[in-house]
């Protein structure tokens, strides 16, 4: 594996301690996940974003969430747009003029995807932080623990 699970759950630590978040919990999500089985996407969403309240929302395959292989997929693209503005919600609430306290953040969010993916579209715009991580053979993970 590439340790991202567990890098995840080291940043909602790190990130608790240091007042940026609440709590130092995880929520990992993934395209099943965020469009759930109720055809509601909007609802869903709320759902997930609560969840991850205080902590650290990580979308898994983020690189998945619209299925590039339907001419439309309208529930990929509103669930990413739904996430591009909850992020762009918390970014403008802490900049310009009128900005308010930054910290507790409502939550942290980490895209997840392999090597040379590419986030929908609408992620791009987002000024994010791009971290790579490698997919490691257990041998190797061994060897870097063993360092």
């Amino acid at each position: 594996g590439t340790g991202m699970s567990f890098t995840g759950q080291l940043l909602a630590h790190l990130l608790r301690d240091l007042d940026v978040l609440v709590t130092g919990h995880v929520t990992e999500v993934s395209r099943k996940e965020l469009l759930g089985s109720s055809g509601d996407v909007e609802k869903q969403m709320a759902k997930v974003w609560q969840s991850a309240a205080g902590g650290v929302l990580m979308v898994n395959d983020a690189h998945a969430l619209i299925d590039r292989e339907r001419s439309r997929d309208s529930e990929g693209i509103e669930a990413t747009d739904i996430l591009a503005r909850q992020v762009a919600a918390t970014v403008s609430r802490c900049s310009g003029e009128a900005a308010g306290p930054c910290f507790p953040q409502p939550a942290c969010v980490v895209f997840a995807c392999p090597e040379g993916a590419m986030l929908p579209e609408t992620l791009q715009k987002l000024q994010v932080q791009v971290v790579d991580f490698p997919d490691y053979t257990s041998e190797e993970l061994s060897e870097i623990l063993v360092q």
